[in-house]
């Protein structure tokens, strides 16, 4: 499994293992070559930040029309008899991502569907034929592409193989931060309030463990204690020795819990790719990963989750229910967040 982000923030790639924009069909409007490789670019950038491939998913799309559902605001696109889709594929090609993903097949309110209709018939279904086999068969049109784009990004290239980091070494308990930015919490649990944040390679006394919460290694932060997600550090040194603390500490400090760790491998060959996660084969360990990571843009996140579910309220067709987050209550949420 991967885990793509989405928009023009891409700073999410600290966390993410790829990168698309749903649209890229603006008002006003942007050209589709510059917009593509300056995202290509993008993601080459956080490749090299991070030290691990991370993909470049390019978008299509026929054409946008939300004039009806949005009156005042929205905009149009116009298809072009299909020459705006072939235009956007030349683009995407160009820009030398992993995958295209197409905006959309039945997006009827913004009117980027491709599925057969009475305007236009089977038509973008036949082009998306044509152009899909296309890149799949690294074909294209180049001089258009290339009269349309600049140079495109690089392919991939397949880094030598890495010499395994001999493991990290500490004469007392020691957490060594392995993502790129970490919460540092008052309590040992994802609710609890953070305090501080660390980064990554750097070093914390581990000073004790909750027997209830093994999953978090507590630390000595500056005059006052707090308490590390252990699956983003690497513990080190002679772990049996932390006090644990709780009901079952007794039982758990005869065997001391193995450190949690995160190991971050390059991708040698994308065609190659398990389709795993980078940061943890499961997907709850992902999310928490997002959640720790993402810090003060959390709560930016947790506005626009909910105000989509608050906006699908007035098309019951697309009600997708109760979130997480702001429960099945949205406007309530939106509306505390704004006291």
């Amino acid at each position: 499994m991967l885990w793509v982000s989405e928009g023009v923030d891409t700073s999410y790639l600290a966390v993410f293992d790829g990168h698309h924009l749903y649209s890229n069909t603006w008002n006003p409007p942007s050209d589709l070559g510059y917009t593509n490789q300056k995202f290509a670019n993008l993601v080459q950038t956080a490749r090299d930040q991070f030290g691990a491939y991370k993909f470049w998913v390019a978008t299509v799309m026929p054409g946008y029309n939300d004039v009806r559902i949005r009156p005042g605001g929205g905009f149009a696109r116009d298809r072009e008899g299909g020459g705006y889709y072939a235009a956007s594929w030349q683009a995407a090609m160009a820009s030398n991502p992993n995958w295209i993903v197409i905006t959309s097949f039945n997006e009827w309110p913004e009117g980027t569907y491709i599925e057969p209709s009475a305007a236009f018939g089977d038509l973008y279904l036949g082009l998306t034929r044509e152009w899909s086999n296309r890149f799949k068969t690294g074909g294209g049109d180049p001089a258009a592409a290339a009269a349309a784009v600049p140079a495109p990004l690089a392919a991939p290239v397949a880094p030598a193989a890495a010499v395994p980091a001999p493991p990290v070494q500490a004469d007392t308990p020691t957490a060594f931060v392995t993502a790129s930015l970490l919460n540092v919490r008052a309590t040992p649990d994802l609710d609890g309030e953070v305090i501080g944040m660390v980064a990554a390679s750097e070093a914390w006394p581990i000073i004790g463990r909750d027997a209830a919460e093994p999953a978090w290694w507590q630390i000595q932060y500056g005059e006052q204690t707090g308490w590390l997600f252990a699956e983003f550090v690497q513990a080190a040194g002679p772990l049996d020795e932390v006090a644990v603390s709780g009901a079952t500490a007794d039982a758990a400090s005869t065997t001391a819990a193995p450190a949690a760790t995160v190991t971050v491998t390059p991708v040698e060959d994308p065609s190659t790719v398990s389709l795993l996660p980078f940061l943890s084969r499961r997907p709850e360990a992902t999310m928490r990963a997002v959640g720790e990571t993402l810090g003060p843009r959390r709560e930016r996140v947790d506005r626009h989750v909910c105000g989509i579910r608050a906006q699908s309220r007035s098309h019951p067709e697309y009600a997708i229910g109760p979130s997480p987050v702001c429960g099945d209550d949205p406007e309530r949420f939106l509306a505390a967040k704004e006291q």
